[in-house]
């Protein structure tokens, strides 16, 4: 499914970075998935391109966009 590749692409956001892409400041539920997707960062400067790439379409908030499979 698109929402389990969302994931592995959020877990592998962490193993490169160390932190999670999004910061959650706000304790409001609704405001949390606004600053997740709206907050989503790339620390360009710290991984390969080609795994940024990859990353970048795993996490898209349109999930369109997202690999369709992981085969």
């Amino acid at each position: 499914k698109r929402s389990d590749i969302y994931s592995l692409g959020i877990l592998f956001y962490e193993m490169l970075f160390g932190k999670l892409p999004y910061e959650i400041k706000e304790k409001n539920d609704v405001h949390k998935f606004d600053e997740i997707y709206d907050g989503i960062v790339m620390d360009e400067t710290k991984a390969h391109l080609i795994l940024i790439k990859i990353i970048k379409k795993m996490i898209s908030k349109n999930v369109e966009e997202r690999y369709f499979s992981v085969n």
